[in-house]
């Protein structure tokens, strides 16, 4: 079993760097089989002397997700000579357009002109739901094939192996089969976050050799994915699928290009539950220089 670091409530305003160690070594406390990774934040004494201010804030208006992202992050510091403290924040209030589509690349199966293809889910007839059927479809015999009040079409009594044959590749037979992909999807997809952290880091030198250090780290994060699926398991418009005259589609096949299916009413959202994800660490050693 592997475990896969997610460091997505840790907004990276707050650190200063990060140590990727490949092998466990005799100075890393806490050393992993597979590798360590030392998230750094900022200590005082890193500043300059004196007073340190940073801090920077956006407002960001997504064209897809229609709204406003406030985004800003702060850090205060001091530097005096024998001690020195720090404190910065980050916020942020974004949603993320996450939109894709595509189609199985390792999946497929072929799809038959004849009744008994026809008319499963995949098929040629049924694939569409309600859905008009494309131009490029053709019912030899439209009076064996009635549609039902689902939409979805089935042979007439005794007429089962040969009702709801079409006819897709204009020959005027239902002799052809056809590779199709197995799945295609078009999704529509936002993911919101909402995220808060903040840093305090301390450092005093209490004596000759010897240094006080204490670190103080705290996030928290909302995080939801709001999908509407657009399309699923319908070939798109310009789909190419390969022809053959066997059955067996052992011959030589030539393409053809899928004629253009009606776009499919606009599918329920369907959101993700807002899921809460936090950290807090706080450390405090002495550490000792000897020379």
């Amino acid at each position: 079993m592997s475990v896969q670091p997610d460091f997505g409530d840790i907004p990276s305003q707050l650190l200063a760097g990060a140590d990727v160690s490949k092998s466990p070594m005799a100075n890393l406390l806490n050393a992993g089989i597979t590798g360590t990774i030392d998230l750094k934040t900022r200590r005082p004494y890193d500043l300059p002397q004196g007073w340190t201010l940073a801090g920077a804030a956006s407002a960001l208006h997504g064209s897809q997700t229609k709204k406003y992202q406030p985004e800003f992050n702060t850090l205060v510091g001091y530097h005096a000579d024998r001690w020195g403290i720090v404190a910065s924040a980050a916020y942020s209030d974004v949603t993320l357009e996450h939109s894709f589509d595509g189609m199985g690349q390792y999946t497929g199966e072929l799809v038959g002109e004849t009744s008994d293809n026809t008319t499963l889910g995949v098929g040629f007839l049924n694939a569409y739901g309600g859905a008009p059927l494309p131009a490029g479809v053709v019912l030899l015999t439209p009076s064996l094939c009635p549609r039902g009040s689902d939409g979805l079409y089935s042979p007439a009594p005794g007429f089962e192996t040969s009702g709801c044959d079409v006819d897709v590749n204009g020959d005027g037979r239902a002799n052809g089969v056809y590779y199709n992909t197995a799945d295609y999807a078009a999704i529509d997809e936002q993911l919101e976050r909402k995220r808060l952290g903040f840093n305090v880091s301390l450092q005093a030198e209490l004596g000759p050799g010897v240094t006080l250090l204490s670190d103080l780290f705290y996030t928290t994060m909302k995080r939801a994915t709001i999908a509407r699926p657009a399309i699923s398991s319908i070939p798109p418009a310009g789909t190419v699928r390969r022809s053959c005259r066997s059955p067996s589609a052992t011959l030589a096949c030539r393409s053809i290009t899928a004629t253009t299916i009606p776009a499919p009413a606009r599918q329920p959202t369907i959101s993700t539950p807002r899921r809460a994800a936090s950290s807090m660490w706080a450390t405090s050693r002495l550490i000792l220089t000897i020379t």
